[in-house]
């Protein structure tokens, strides 16, 4: 819908909530035009009207409200990059939440997955994407599954544990073809190749990821990344030219992106 039609109708909601008494009302006229400011990415202003439901709906012990405005509040931090409060939002909503094996607990999940993970704390992302895949896999999501093994295989990556990365890597892949989510698939068949460079099988990575360049005409962030992995690749065989190559190749993919 038209935003400044929606921002004009939910202060016009606030004002008429304040001026009636109706603090339930004031708190989801508040949640909604944070909405609008989220959608927006106008994520501070979003926080503040969020942050203002939330006074209301914990004063009256309102918990419908108090869990939709707290999730509302993680994804804003999120997105702003504040993790260490991102998290401190999911721990409170994790301590409201009675049911464990919804979609909203499973996207809590991931939202805390993805934030460790930006932290570089490896081990926590590991847990939280275990605890959602288990979830995911009870609730029968193929892309949330395939989402938390493609996750796990960059994360095993990062450990150095390439045998583990390349038996999620591969499981994330099998869901990928099997929904035919191709350009997903894809990004899964670089994180394997990224894995098999890592673990010294250079040739069958590069064997992978000339495969794969075949199939990515017009998408030139995933083009960008073969290139550059192509490039080390070739870096380490002391292929110098073809590196340079492929290294020119990513960067104009980057700028062209």
């Amino acid at each position: 819908r038209n935003f400044i039609d929606a921002e004009r109708e939910f202060k016009t909601a606030v004002d008429f909530a304040r001026d009636t008494g109706s603090s339930v009302l004031e708190a989801q006229a508040l949640g909604s035009l944070g909405l609008v400011w989220g959608r927006q990415r106008r994520f501070d202003e979003a926080l503040s009207s969020f942050r203002a439901s939330l006074s209301i709906s914990d004063r009256l012990n309102e918990k419908r409200i108090t869990v939709r405005t707290l999730r509302n509040i993680a994804w804003c931090q999120f997105e702003l990059g504040d993790w260490d409060n991102a998290l401190e939002t999911f721990n409170r909503l994790n301590s409201l939440s009675t049911a464990k094996t919804d979609l909203s607990h499973l996207d809590q999940l991931i939202n805390v997955g993805r934030i460790y993970q930006e932290k570089a704390d490896y081990s926590a992302a590991d847990k939280n994407y275990q605890e959602a895949l288990a979830v995911a896999r009870l609730l029968k999501l193929d892309d949330q599954a395939a989402f938390c093994l493609h996750n796990l295989s960059q994360i095993a990556l990062f450990r150095h544990d390439y045998e583990k990365g390349a038996h999620y890597a591969n499981q994330a892949i099998e869901i990928k073809k099997a929904t035919k989510n191709r350009r997903s698939e894809l990004v899964s068949l670089v994180s394997l190749a990224q894995i098999e460079h890592a673990s010294g099988k250079t040739n069958l990575a590069k064997k992978r990821l000339l495969e794969i360049g075949n199939d990515l005409e017009g998408d030139l962030p995933l083009q960008a990344l073969c290139q550059t992995e192509l490039a080390s690749i070739e870096a380490d065989q002391h292929h110098t030219a073809q590196a340079r190559k492929e290294f020119t190749k990513a960067l104009v993919a980057i700028d062209a992106a």
